[in-house]
């Protein structure tokens, strides 16, 4: 049943004045509707029949231009949708069903989380917040993710291989690659558990980054491995660089006395022109901290 002496306008359902008044002023948005069907009850289209403020407010759509006027003639480009909006609100309001959806409204281009359901035939309302915001915070992050390491915020693997591969013709001679590898970590993992474990990559990532300059590129690149790329490095430069990261590291050791002391062995190797392969320069910098490694 419609209501004709509503707060908002003559088309709220039937309700108490105060439930109708909680209705126009409640935060989310709402909004009654009918559907037009043909006559082989598919839905053709749905007339606005009441909105309150918060839909104004969310969608831009002043009351007094939609109530009474078809979907189709307020935001034309509808039926141009990827997402069936005609369909699947007729399929509710015949069948008297609800649901719940997380969907983007291309005639508006904004996310909404909206509740549907239909308590009259052939008649549905929605109540929807504007979540635009929170899904692109959402799509920003897994882009952030899909070239970092969660754990430690360093760049990933992948993103590692992307930069050797732009810089492979880049003229930011000497190009210096520095592999580093986290010593003892299994043992620390075994003897302290993998929350001891993962703190230790951290602060050795935290250091990494204390040391390296804005231009840097650090990554983890493995379990308990991290790569850096040092443009316009050279191996002078380079070994500088490595011992600041050593002295940081005793630095550490004595400031936090961890339970085993953090350390890290290094391997350093440098591409001097377009003679050599990144690929290859990476190899002998991993080379020489294995070597580097089992001298410990």
């Amino acid at each position: 049943m419609i209501s004709k002496g509503s707060t908002g306008g003559k088309n709220m359902p039937d309700k108490s004045y105060n439930h109708r008044n909680i209705i126009e002023n409640m935060p989310l948005a709402f909004a009654y509707h009918k559907v037009i069907y043909n006559k082989d009850d598919k839905a053709v289209d749905y007339i606005f029949l009441e909105v309150n403020k918060k839909f104004e407010e969310l969608t831009g759509l002043k009351r007094t231009e939609i109530v009474g006027k078809k979907v189709t003639n307020v935001l034309e480009n509808i039926i141009k949708d990827d997402f069936d909006w005609i369909k699947f609100y007729g399929e509710i309001a015949l069948s008297g069903a609800s649901n719940n959806i997380r969907q983007y409204f291309e005639p508006l281009d904004r996310w909404y989380k909206i509740k549907v359901y239909s308590d009259e035939k052939n008649h549905f309302t929605t109540i929807f917040s504007d979540i635009t915001d929170e899904i692109k915070k959402e799509e920003e992050k897994v882009k952030y993710l899909s070239f970092h390491d969660e754990m430690t915020d360093l760049y990933n693997r992948r993103y590692f291989e992307n930069e050797l591969k732009r810089l492979e013709s880049s003229r930011k001679y000497p190009i210096t690659i520095v592999i580093g590898d986290l010593d003892r970590l299994k043992t620390i993992n075994d003897s302290y558990g993998h929350k001891k474990g993962d703190k230790f990559l951290i602060n050795a990532a935290n250091i990494l980054k204390s040391t390296a300059r804005t231009e840097d590129i650090i990554a983890r690149i493995g379990g308990d491995e991290f790569a850096i790329i040092l443009p316009s490095t050279s191996e002078k430069e380079a070994e500088s660089f490595c011992q600041r990261i050593q002295n940081n590291i005793k630095d550490f050791n004595n400031d936090h006395k961890p339970v085993k002391p953090l350390s890290i062995s290094l391997g350093v190797a440098v591409m001097s022109d377009s003679s050599q392969k990144l690929c290859d320069v990476f190899n002998e910098a991993d080379q020489k901290m294995y070597a580097n490694k089992g001298r410990k």
